[in-house]
């Protein structure tokens, strides 16, 4: 919903007077041509979005194959000169689909960064489980959410940064205004850090 039409429709008031401003009138025009096309672009990207969680599940399947195939000490001669990964790249693939294979990650609406936070070994499973729960009925967790359960989880004192905060904001407005121009606008300006 655009930020200068209520819940129920009616516009918001310019200033003061109950008229709205010409620079108002004409992003609403704007929004309302655009509204159409944007709405099949996020959906476009959404599903994007998961094929690429299918993607790295995958990529991890088929990276734990070829280790199971070298000799050992032949693993990582092969991985860097191949991909010119580290394996600490290798293991967040290899991780996700391990942990993929006993849950469905392939539909929720998780980073990718978060995947990997939530396939390491040290990962509560508590928190997995918390993280799941709410991805599944459609909530947005940002990857700071995800650590600060995680650390929550492990009795770390709640040490967050104001960028984490603010990234956490955003993904709790985009969920609940997700049609908002303004809340996306905020969001890209914030994972730009």
């Amino acid at each position: 919903m655009a930020p200068w039409v209520s819940a129920s429709g009616s516009l918001f008031p310019g200033k003061g007077n109950g008229e709205l401003t010409i620079a108002q009138v004409v992003q609403a025009r704007e929004y309302e041509i655009s509204a159409p096309v944007l709405d099949e672009h996020a959906d476009s990207i959404r599903d994007i979005g998961k094929r690429v969680i299918a993607d790295i599940i995958e990529i991890g399947r088929r990276l734990t194959e070829c280790k199971k195939l070298l000799d050992h000490g032949n693993w990582l001669p092969w991985l860097e000169p191949e991909f010119g990964w580290t394996d600490d790249t290798a293991l967040n693939f290899m991780r996700v689909h391990e942990v993929a294979e006993s849950r469905n990650f392939r539909d929720l609406n998780l980073p990718v960064s978060g995947l990997y936070l939530l396939a390491k070994p040290s990962t509560p499973e508590t928190v997995r489980d918390d993280v799941m729960r709410r991805a599944e009925a459609g909530g947005a967790l940002s990857v700071g959410e995800i650590k600060r359960l995680i650390d929550e989880a492990r009795g770390k004192p709640n040490v967050t940064r104001p960028g984490d905060q603010l990234r956490d904001l955003c993904a709790r407005m985009a969920q609940e205004r997700p049609d908002d121009p303004l809340v996306e606008e905020l969001r890209r300006l914030v994972t730009r850090e």
